[in-house]
């Protein structure tokens, strides 16, 4: 008998029956779970070879593209993750995953309404995926947008009450929010789930450290750099606690290693700066304060440390504009009014340096400076029963700064006597 020969020879012939072997779909399911195990083992490279094969196969398999973009991802090449995720999305629009994870990457990027839109519509897909609520609630931290990223991470907790990271994520917010005890529970919990977190323990070691607990900060911290040697921030955060500590050679250790590690860590060049006005070095520093302002998200205070530098070196007009900046970021920050102040105060403006005093003063009525400062001013204009009044309390406040203001005081109580 003759045997035809079909367009497409499956396998061979036993007892009459054709052995298929697995379709290019069925293979590249296949590659596509061989990729996801490279990927949990950490073979980032295997990962993205079995991926791009399962595509090669089939390339509709939304699952690889997206699978792909994850690992892109978390490589930190979010151009290629877009490119994966945008592949995956346009193969099936109805699926959450893709856009939580697009969305992560947009926040990287910095493009903020495209991200938000899509952890929003992940959401809108799925409104009991955990995961996206837990994103967007980061992404609403991040914007400091605290209540709708307490929410979202409650809900988050809610649905999934077991994700060590969600946890660690919530006790950051606790941190921002000053709700240390709040924070604590939260980052001993995460702790408990996971105690390979290296997150948990570099943010507990950060909610320690400003509590003033530098030996528990200090052990936490280590313990993360221990888990991770790798990541920025718990070498910036050992950082920070070297500089409080006074262990200058050791602080520029660790926020060297932090900005050796992330060159765009803007708390690391601002505290190396200000390490290196404890040492006196005042170039580098404000090169240090300059890159931490170019870079998003600098804090008030380099701002203000900048603008002492400026002060320092008689420049007033920046130093203004500094603290300009500071007061528009937020209004509510004593330190950057008193500052003001004294540029005001030695362009011979004494009416804003008042103006900018009594706001100081207003916003915290414990600031010793803003007294001080305040005294010279009204000592300078005249107004000695004020001035006598503000030294006072500053020294009541802050007995240190009795050996500044002594000679201020000696001579009021010499015009009095007169």
């Amino acid at each position: 008998m003759r045997i035809t020969i079909v367009a497409v020879l499956c396998g061979v012939m036993t007892l009459g029956l054709v052995a298929c072997g697995p379709s290019a779909s069925e293979q590249a399911l296949a590659l596509n779970e061989e990729g996801k195990a490279h990927y949990e083992a950490r073979e980032y490279e295997l990962a993205v070879d079995a991926f791009n094969s399962a595509i090669e196969l089939d390339a509709t398999l939304a699952e690889a593209h997206h699978n792909k973009g994850v690992v892109y991802q978390n490589l930190g090449d979010y151009g290629k993750a877009l490119a994966d995720f945008n592949r995956a999305i346009e193969l099936d629009d109805t699926v959450a995953f893709p856009f939580r994870n697009r969305g992560d990457a947009y926040a990287e990027l910095k493009n903020y309404d495209l991200a938000l839109a899509d952890l929003n519509r992940a959401i809108e897909l799925d409104d009991n995926f955990a995961l996206a609520y837990s994103s967007r609630a980061s992404f609403h931290s991040d914007r400091k947008n605290y209540d709708l990223a307490l929410a979202d991470f409650n809900r988050a907790i809610e649905l999934n009450n077991t994700s060590a990271t969600t946890y660690s994520d919530r006790g950051l917010l606790y941190t921002k929010l000053g709700n240390y005890n709040s924070a604590l529970a939260d980052l001993n919990r995460a702790i408990e789930l996971d105690d390979t977190l290296t997150a948990a323990y570099n943010n507990r070691g950060h909610t320690y450290l400003l509590q003033g607990k530098y030996d528990l900060a200090f052990a936490d911290l280590s313990l993360a750099i221990e888990l991770d040697d790798a990541l920025a921030v718990p070498y910036s955060n050992r950082g920070l606690l070297y500089l409080k500590q006074g262990n200058y050679p050791l602080a520029l250790d660790d926020l060297n290693r932090a900005i050796m590690l992330d060159d765009t860590i803007t708390e690391a060049y601002g505290n190396r700066g200000r390490v290196h006005v404890f040492q006196g070095n005042f170039e580098s520093a404000l090169a240090d304060f300059n890159r931490s302002v170019e870079l998003d998200g600098t804090p008030i205070s380099v701002y203000t440390d900048r603008a002492q530098l400026h002060f320092m070196n008689g420049n007033y007009d920046l130093m203004l504009d500094d603290l300009n900046q500071a007061i528009e970021i937020d209004g509510s920050q004593e330190v950057a009014y008193s500052l003001r102040g004294r540029a005001y105060t030695s362009q011979g403006d004494y009416d804003r340096a008042i103006t900018d005093f009594n706001k100081a003063i207003e916003l915290n009525s414990g600031y010793e400076m803003a007294y001080a400062n305040r005294g010279f001013v009204y000592y300078e204009t005249g107004d000695y029963q004020s001035a006598l009044s503000d030294f006072n309390k500053a020294i009541e406040l802050n007995p240190s700064l009795a050996a500044d203001i002594s000679p201020y005081l000696q001579d009021l109580k010499m015009r009095s006597s007169q």
